[in-house]
């Protein structure tokens, strides 16, 4: 790996981006220390690879510090976690297993403190929300087919949109109509609420290979009505976004929209890459579309499998992790198989970061000022990359140490 002086010079010197003076973590901060900037997710892996716990807490800056999990709050382990003004949404585990409830934090003097909770129905695998405004959000319930309707200020139920069925020609890969469409991550534009469908069926919770497509609900937010579906079915690009990642879906600063899709997550044949929903349309872009799953990446003998994170930073520039597995023996998110890149969707190429390849369970990636945020796993390593886009330079080492592995990550700056 080629090291970067600059960072590892200021790392040395504790004076990490100029943020603040050299001074060690003290471990009774004052009110003025607490920012409380970044919320993380950190995943507790078991042994086995499939299971754990995971911690949310505030980060105070990114100087060069540890982190453990003192004084953290559990989430669902490798669920989702939303950011929305000055507050954070907690999701139990997709899985089942937690109380199911989604969870609601504020942020206060730079702590969490919990302000209150939705009741959600049992083994609804609760993947994503969006939030219109303070009187009204939406939570996909992904294995129920439907998204619950709530106020994000009280954390009360309002209503409840049925999706099951909205997709007529769905089956498996025996022929069987499949009803429920698998309501994933959702954006809101205009006043319209786009819902990616992943179109699961079978056990593994995949798309069929007999329908390589891609699926997304328009809903208008005034009556909570279904308009249509869309559906493009050139590209063979399928399962629009990560459904427990709501910025695998994201607009740009024209207002289109991209969605970033996970094809068969490298169990099947299928198509990942990016679609493009214009500005001032509810139709899939026709002239857009960026298979990357058939696209080299420098160093590897096979194409990324899969996008398991990513944060647009603006300009066409995606930082991301893609998938890259060049033997089959394994793939799951215990995998070091995560490589960092930085994707242009205008030229639709991709660039490896100068960040080791990571862990599955450790693919936070978020913008902080004008430099990006990488939680990375590693063989040496674990913790929080910092890298400049500008400059294209990352730090040699995770800049803040963790005890868990950063799995999503919100900053609550501009």
């Amino acid at each position: 790996m080629i090291k970067n002086n600059l960072f590892k010079f200021t790392l040395a010197a504790c004076a990490m981006l100029s943020f603040v003076g050299c001074s060690k973590d003290n471990p009774n901060p004052t009110p003025e220390q607490l920012k409380g900037d970044i919320a993380v997710s950190f995943n507790m892996v078991n042994p086995d690879g499939k299971s754990g716990t995971v911690h949310v807490k505030l980060l105070d800056g990114i100087e060069a510090k540890h982190v453990d999990n003192a004084n953290a709050f559990y989430g669902g382990f490798s669920s989702g976690m939303f950011g929305h003004k000055n507050s954070i949404y907690v999701f139990p585990a997709y899985m089942g297993g937690d109380k199911p409830e989604l969870s609601k934090y504020n942020r206060n003097n730079g702590k969490l403190e919990p302000a209150g909770k939705l009741p959600l129905p049992p083994q609804a695998s609760a993947a994503c929300m969006e939030i219109l405004n303070e009187n009204k959000a939406y939570v996909s319930l992904q294995a129920l087919g439907k998204l619950l309707v709530f106020n994000p200020t009280t954390m009360q139920q309002i209503g409840e949109i049925d999706l099951n069925g909205c997709i007529p020609d769905l089956k498996d890969e025996n022929g069987t109509i499949v009803k429920n469409p698998s309501p994933g991550a959702m954006i809101i534009r205009d006043g319209v609420l786009f819902v990616a469908l992943d179109a699961m069926v079978g056990e593994y919770w995949l798309p069929s290979e007999k329908r390589p497509y891609s699926d997304m609900a328009v809903i208008d937010t005034k009556t909570d009505k279904l308009e249509k579906v869309i559906t493009e079915k050139s590209s063979g690009i399928a399962f629009p976004s990560r459904p427990i990642d709501r910025k695998t879906i994201f607009m740009d600063e024209q207002g289109d929209i991209y969605i970033a899709c996970m094809g068969g997550f490298g169990y099947k044949p299928i198509d990942a890459g990016f679609l493009r929903i214009k500005k001032g349309t509810t139709e899939f872009d026709p002239s857009y579309h960026w298979v990357i799953s058939k696209q080299p990446l420098e160093g590897f003998s096979v194409s990324p499998k899969y996008i398991p994170a990513c944060r647009y930073i603006g300009n066409g520039i995606v930082c991301a992790y893609v998938f890259v597995k060049e033997s089959n023996q394994s793939i799951g998110h215990i995998d070091l198989a995560c490589v960092p890149v930085m994707m242009d969707l205008k030229s639709k190429t991709m660039k490896r970061i100068n960040i080791p390849i990571s862990s599955g369970y450790s693919v936070a990636i978020e913008k902080y000022k004008d430099k990006v945020l990488f939680g990375n796993m590693n063989e040496k390593d674990k913790g929080i990359y910092i890298y400049d886009p500008k400059t294209n330079t990352a730090s040699d080492k995770a800049v803040i140490t963790t005890e868990g592995q950063a799995w999503q990550m919100h900053y609550f700056g501009e």
